[in-house]
Order: structure tokens, then sequence, then C-alpha cells
């Protein structure tokens, strides 16, 4: 693998071994359906598995296992439009060897800037005749037509003359079977409706139902192209995909295609196919330009999906000006969201982490784009790229969403709409088990049912046993946590007031209902559930599923309600809209006082020397021979898989396959968790977090690609070199595919999406997540520079930070922004702000003392200054009010720094009436 300036994934090698991963790491998309990045020439064989994926789509089958029924929802492997392959008079139809003996030359390259797949190699026959192909793909993200997609394929023959044959095929008897575990399961998902030449295809059944449409035309007659239309078993989910294949030569003139040539249509049960006869001389170039529409049920704007594909491709433009508008969207979408990094003399060539970074963004617009908008999807933990976990959608939303957040907001809310648009399904289950409020799935698909089973297959015993994964009730936390973050950074009230705070008020009365009082502790506790750390499935020696008092979803428990009692108590919705939510949703003064009671009386349970106890009782589990089965096992990433085959249980040990505690430390500031535990009463010493990350470290086993990603988040704080090590693992997560051929079955857009929030969040120091941005770089040695776009309530921030410095462009004049604890204004006109070095292993302090009386106070009975950080408590405020509300921001600055601020907006405001030809840089007092 190499790379060219960070902007290309090139392979230069033909591997089969490596061809599955290969396709995923090259899928193209655009937010509506994506194709997996397979050879033209090849069919699933068990090496390569061409497959296309339309957001949304999922079918139902049900089989038996073990002489229990069960029923699997799955994203589903539509009709393979990618086809083309050749043969000469006496050769059969070009295939790859299992070998690659028969592929020389091979070269195979993701141009992420202009998304586009191209490909170069020489085959050989089976008759030893050479040629060479050169190919180029694009999935168009143009948001004018999502449904169109080409091949430009050129053939060259280098050692023969003769007649050939083109091949031009649509498959539509494709099948699910892109992962090899679910082999013994049902993969048969289409049927195929109507099937033909696209000049033959009109609507009306009795047509479809005429055996001459599926003859075709043979001869010379003009043929506008093939199609295949299926219907999902189950679902009814109904696509088109139909082909136009133009033939040209290099004697064509205008750019007019081959109209002399035979031209056949042929049908074969489920698969059609558009062959073209030519001669051929040694050393000409024969260019078969492939243009696809795609539409299905989903799509917006017709009755029937196949009028609207087939009145499509009447009107299909060429490859050629297809790729000039594609390439186009494409360099709007890096103008926003590219992530630019530099390297210092101690790194070196940071190439492939600039490429890595780059293959991230591009597969997470490949799943979500501006043509998402509207279209009622999640987003898949393996994004549109494979088939691993059904395509359904799990909590990896939490690490999913905030690059969306800050990069296309707009999309974010369409992610969240999906949630919401299954809030009745959600009110029915936590009905069906007794709780209030709504229960959302561990694993969703199509209508927000429960799509988690009961049993799991587990690969290393071959047997299947009983799963509890459902009892994960924090993924409402994340969908939660979601809707805030987004609210705090888009400041976008009428989604709130229309969606968000519906859902908020559920998820609170979800978890209400989960606790339960304990009348010997005074405290409340929520018992039956399973935390983020997944091995834990219940206690030792008993066969009932859950655990008690998971410190993670307690704590977040308690953030959460934290938040919503301020929504409702305080300004953040409109009074009017407020009252008549609370009414609709029938919100009483009560409820929200059991809230607030809960968020000061949450059991947290702790070992005996303080560290955060994962759930109740995790102290009193053995310790796990780590060294010993280190030497035992090649890996041992997936202990659960292990010890189950074993007939053991990690249920036993003190072992994690991620992080479970310590991911409050990658979720909530410092600052909250303190306040968390203070409003408890809880004592929150200092150095406690480094305790927890230094205790569960060294016992988590690193079985999921966010595992180490988490830990190196949190560990930029404490230990440079050990978080930057743990990041260049993350990054090349599925660029190796380090956990040994899960890649294949789709990437993990968590552990990409997480990547690049580290590179913001982590090492520039960009915090979102309240009324001002706040940047404190952490920059790492090896990287000198951080350049980026972000955007925040309605401004784009251009952003540059390095060692020494941060600059700042905004869109929009005199916008907020907090460097190192002091506001600043940022313009139109780039302000540069010197910073100081800060330790990595020092973060800037925040105080929870009063800034005038300086006695310990709870921050929740005072006043945070949003410019300096510092406190001041209630009895301080009443007697000196040193705070005023900035009407535009809703912020509170006390009067020191309201003053500073209100000098650099006059300062500003000069500079912009007067501009100058070089940007403002720091005042020479602040240079020294």
């Amino acid at each position: 693998m190499v790379n060219e300036g960070g902007w290309k994934l090139i392979y230069n090698d033909y591997n089969p071994k490596d061809v599955g991963k290969r396709e995923a790491l090259s899928v193209l998309g655009n937010g509506v359906f994506a194709t997996r990045g397979a050879a033209e020439e090849m069919t699933a064989d068990g090496i390569h598995y061409p497959a296309t994926y339309v957001a949304g789509a999922f079918n139902r089958l049900e089989d038996s296992v073990e002489g229990q029924k069960i029923s699997n929802e799955s994203l589903v492997n539509f009709p393979n439009w990618l086809p083309i392959t050749f043969k000469t008079e006496d050769s059969g139809w070009f295939t790859f060897s299992k070998d690659g003996s028969n592929v020389k030359n091979y070269k195979l390259e993701l141009d992420m800037h202009n998304g586009i797949l191209n490909r170069q190699m020489v085959v050989v026959d089976d008759k030893g005749r050479e040629f060479e192909i050169i190919s180029h793909r694009i999935v168009n993200v143009h948001n004018q037509n999502p449904h169109v997609a080409g091949i430009q394929y050129n053939i060259k023959c280098l050692n023969w003359s003769g007649d050939i044959q083109i091949r031009s095929s649509i498959y539509g008897s494709v099948e699910n079977a892109g992962v090899p575990r679910y082999k013994e399961l049902g993969s048969k998902h289409l049927r195929v409706k109507s099937i033909g030449a696209a000049h033959n295809a009109v609507a009306g059944e009795e047509k479809e139902k005429d055996p001459s449409a599926r003859k075709g035309a043979e001869g010379t007659e003009a043929i506008e192209g093939i199609y295949v239309h299926v219907k999902t078993i189950t679902s009814r989910v109904e696509v088109c995909v139909g082909a136009r294949t133009r033939i040209f030569s290099a004697a064509s003139k205008d750019d007019k295609h081959m109209t002399d040539i035979t031209n056949q249509i042929s049908v074969d049960k489920e698969d059609v196919h558009q062959i073209f006869t030519l001669p051929i001389k040694q050393g000409e170039k024969i260019t078969v330009e492939k243009m696809v529409a795609l539409y299905s049920s989903f799509d917006k704007g017709f009755l029937v999906c196949k009028t609207a594909c087939l009145d499509q491709m009447k009107w299909l433009i060429d490859f050629g000006k297809l790729r000039h508008y594609h390439t186009m969207a494409w360099n709007l979408i890096w103008d926003g969201s590219d992530i630019s990094l530099k390297g210092t003399h101690q790194s070196g060539d940071l190439s492939k982490l600039q490429m890595n970074a780059r293959l991230h963004i591009f597969h997470l617009y490949q799943t979500v784009s501006s043509n998402t908008i509207g279209y009622d999807v999640g987003v898949a933990a393996r994004g549109l790229h494979g088939e691993s976990y059904r395509g359904h959608i799990f909590w990896d939303e939490i690490f999913i969403l905030p690059f969306y957040t800050i990069h296309a907001p707009e999309m974010v809310k369409t992610l969240i709409k999906y949630r919401y648009n299954r809030m009745l399904k959600a009110r029915h289950m936590a009905a069906q088990k007794g709780y209030a409020g709504a229960l959302f799935p561990w694993q969703s698909g199509s209508d927000g049912r429960e799509e988690s089973q009961t049993v799991h297959f587990n690969p290393v015993s071959k047997t299947w046993g009983p799963d509890a994964s459902s009892l994960q009730r924090h993924v409402n936390i994340a969908i939660a946590y979601n809707i805030i973050r987004f609210s705090d950074s888009a400041k976008d009230g009428f989604f709130m007031e229309q969606y968000g705070a519906e859902m908020l008020i559920d998820i609170c009365r979800l978890f209400v209902s989960l606790s339960t009082y304990n009348r010997d502790t005074d405290r409340y506790e929520i018992k039956g559930v399973m935390g983020p750390d997944e091995f834990h499935e219940g206690y030792p020696n008993t066969d009932k599923p859950g655990l008690n008092n998971n410190t993670y979803t307690n704590v977040m428990v308690v953030w959460l309600l934290r938040k919503a009692v301020h929504a409702l108590r305080g300004n953040q919705i409109r009074e009017q809209y407020k009252k008549r939510l609370m009414a609709l949703m029938n919100v009483k003064t009560q409820e929200v006082e059991l809230w607030d009671q809960i968020c000061h009386k949450m059991t947290i349970p702790f070992h005996s020397d303080g560290v955060w106890s994962q759930f109740e009782g995790y102290e009193d589990l053995k310790e796990f021979d780590w060294e010993g089965y280190r030497k035992k096992c090649e890996n041992i990433e997936r202990l659960d898989r292990i010890l189950k085959a074993e007939k053991d249980s990690p249920d036993n040990y003190k072992v994690s396959k991620q992080p479970d505690v310590c991911m409050l430390f990658y979720l909530l500031t410092e600052k909250e968790l303190r306040e968390i535990f203070e409003g408890l009463s809880y004592k929150f010493p200092e150095g406690i977090i480094l305790k927890n990350v230094e205790y569960y470290l060294p016992r988590t086993s690193h079985g999921s690609t966010i595992s180490k990603m988490v830990f190196s988040r949190i560990l930029q704080k404490y230990d440079s070199k050990q978080s930057w090590d743990m990041y260049l693992d993350c990054v090349r997560g599925d660029m190796d595919d380090v956990q040994g051929g899960t890649t294949t079955e789709g990437v993990h857009l968590a552990l990409m999406a997480g990547t690049l929030y580290i590179l913001i969040n982590g090492y520039a120091g960009v915090d979102t997540s309240q009324d001002v941005v706040s940047i404190s770089p952490n920059m790492p040695d090896t990287l000198s520079e951080l350049k980026f776009t972000i955007q925040h309530r309605g401004s784009v921030l251009d952003i540059v930070v390095n060692h020494n410095t941060v600059q700042v462009t905004s869109s929009v004049h005199f916008f907020p922004i907090i460097v190192q604890g002091k506001l600043m204004l940022a313009s139109r006109t780039p302000f540069t702000k010197r910073i100081t070095g800060q330790p990595l292993a020092k973060p800037l302090p925040q105080s929870s003392r009063c800034s005038q009386c300086d006695t310990d106070v709870p921050l929740a009975n005072g006043k945070e200054c949003r410019a300096c950080g510092k406190d001041t408590c209630t009895a301080c405020l009443t007697k000196t009010p040193g705070y005023y509300t900035y009407v535009a921001d809703n912020l509170d600055v006390c009067v020191k720094c309201s003053q500073e601020f209100d000098k650099k907006a006059t300062l500003i405001k000069e500079q912009s009436a007067t501009p100058s030809k070089e940007p403002p840089l720091v005042s020479a007092a602040e240079a020294k």
C-alpha cells in the first residue's frame, strides 16, 4: 500500500488473500447507496464479493437454530451492476484465476479527493492473449442526482487482432454471503419482478409477463440498455437497477459511440447480459461506458421505482460530464471537512497518517452525506460497506455523530430523526417490560424493534450460546447524549422543541422507572443491566443475566437527568413551547423534582481503595491470568469466546473487552464529573481519573476497535507517548485489518469517526459542547500543525493549531472564541493568538472554588464565567452581581472579562472599517 500526497490509497499488486479488505476500503457510495470496490470481471466466488447496499433497506428471514426459531433482519445485497468482461473468438469469458497468475502489472487506486476508483492491469486470457485494462468508477455524490453511477472501462489488445465480445451485465441472483459465520442462515432476500432490455420494459404487469420481453433484441436494433427490478421477500422494498452500455473506439468522432456492431440481450433466469461483438486490432483501444441508474421505493417524487429508473436511463449523461459534477461535489465536501496534518522532525513522514485520516473522512461521507437528508435511515456500525452486524444501528452513534455535528449538522438531524420516527415502537417496548418512557433497542433495523438475538454463535467453539446483549440499556444514553451535544453545538432551538425534548423526556422516564429506591442506603439503584464492557453478562454461578449499579450507566443517567432538569427549569426552551410540551407529555412538577432527587441520590459503587467499581461486586471477582493466556493463545482480544469455549466465563474475572468506567472520561469533562459526584455527596479526589485508568487499562483485552481509541483520548493528559502509540494503532485499524478479517465484512465507522474526534477535540483541544467554542491545544511532539474547518452555531470556523499559536477565521464577524481560557473575537480576517506551552500531563485546571470568597462550593450553586472559567458562589452573586448576559449567545461573563470583551469588539470593528494587508497579530506585551 502506498499513497500520494495523502489523497490516494494505492495497491500495486493483486493479492487474492487481501481482496476482501481492499473491496471494503474502496467502497464508493453517496449516502443513498454504496457499492464495494470489487473487480468488474468477477462475481461472488469466496475471494471477491461485489455487493451494493441501499441505505435503510432491510429484509427479515426466519431460521431454526438449536431447535429454536429465530428471526434475523439484514441489510440487503441488491443487484450487482458492476460486471463487465470480455472474450475472444475461442476463449471463455475472462475472470481472475484463483491465484491471480493471469493478472500482471496490477494497480488499484482510490482517489479520495475526487471520489473515483481507478484500476489498471494487464491480463492474459486462456489462449495467451494479452490485454491492458484501465477502468474508472464513480458513484455520483452530487446531490442533484444521487441515483446515478458509472464505469469507464478501457480495453487495449497488446498481441492479437480479431473479433472480441464484450459483456455488460446486471446480476439479480445475488445473495447475502459476505459474513462466513452467517452461512448456515438464510441469505436469499430478493425476488426478481422483471428483467430484460430497457426498450422492452414498460410499466404494467402484462408486458412483464410477456415472454418476448425476456428475449431481448438482436442484430443492430437500438437497445437503450438492460435492467433488473427486484423486491425483497418480506419487507417488500423494491429496487430497480438499469444500465446503458455504449462502446467507443479510438476512431470515434465527436465522442459518438459505435453503432455498427452486433448488440444482443441475453437473460439467464435472474441475470441479464448485454453482449457486443466487434473487431479489434493489436494496439487499438476500445472504451466501454456503462452508465447506471438505481432507484428504490424509498426514493421520493414518483410512484414506481422501475418507471423512475427506466426514465432516468433515457437522460443519462456521459461518464465525462458525470465525473465533472461528481468531483465538483467532492471538492466542496473536502473544503469543509478536510483535516491537514504536519509532522515534526521527530515524527518523520506522516503521509500515511494523513492518508488514513482522509480515508476515514471519505468513508464517513460514503455512508452519510447531504444526499441522506430526508431519508429515514440511521448510521450502521459497519457503514454501507459490508454485512457484519447485519447492517444494524448500535450505540456506535455516540462516537460517529460528533464528527457530523461539527462538519455537517443537517445530517445529524436526519440521523436523530431515525430514532424519533421509532419512538412509538420504543414506548411499546418499554411498556411491555413494565417501564415508563421509551426503550430503544440495542440493535436497531428497519422498524425499531429489538434485533439482538437471544442466541449467539461462538466461532471458537462452533456452538451457539445465550446472548444477553439486549440488556445494554445504555444505548438510550447514547441517543440522549447525541441530542444534547448536538443542541449545545448547533443551538437549534426549533429542532430541540420539535424532536429532541420529547425524546429526552421519555429516555429520562425510562431510567427513572429502571431505578429503585434502597431505604437502607437512602439511594437509588439501577439493576439488571449490562455496561459497555460487553464481556460481563451476569454474576458468577447464576443463570440470571444482568448486573447491578453499573457505574457508567448510573453516572450517565445522572448527567442526563441534570441536563433535563436544567432544560425544563431554565430558558433553553421557549417558555410557550415548554408549557405546551409539558402538557402534551404530562410532565408534572413532582416528576421533575424526582429527577432532581435522583441526581443527588444515585448509587455509585466503589472499591475499598476508592477506585470506581465497574459494577456492584466487581472487586470480588477473580484476577485473570493475562500472562498465561497470552502464552497460550495467539490472540486474546475476544476472551469471552475463548473462555466460553473452555466451559468458563468472563463473568468470573476482572476482564473487559473495552472501556466501561473509563468511557466516562471520554464523554464527559472532568468538570462535569466533579459536579456530578459532588452533587451526589461523593468525594472526587485529585488524580481519581488517572487512578481508574491505571486500574482498568491492564485489565482490558481491547476486543473492539474502539477500545484503544478511547484510552488514547484519555491518556493525552497523562501519558503522551502511550496515547500516541495507541492512536497510531487505532488509525491503522481498518487499513491493516488489525482484528484479522473483520474489515472485509465492513469498516468500523466508530473507529474512523473517533480518530478524527481525537485530532480535533483532543490534540487541537477544540470543545464545542459549551456556549462558546474553546480551544486549549494539547499537541503531541510528533505533530507540528493541525488545520481544519468546523461549524458551530451558524458560523464556519477555519482553525490552524500548532505548538505556538492558534489561528481562527470565522464566517461571522465578532464570533466569540475562548483560547486557553481567554475570550477572543473571531472575524472574517484571521486572528492569531500566541499560546503558552502546557505540559501534556497537566490539563488546564478547572476550579470549583469561589473566585471572590475562596470557599469550596458545588458549581451547581453558583455561576461560571464563560470567559475566564472562574466560579462565583450564590452568596457572593447576591452581594456583588458580577455577571451579565451577552444576549447574542446567552453567555455568562464576569465584569472584568466583559470589559475586555468590549475592548476587543471595538478593536475588530475598527480593523474591519480599515482593512489591513497583514492579519492582526498578538500585542507586543503578549508576544513577550
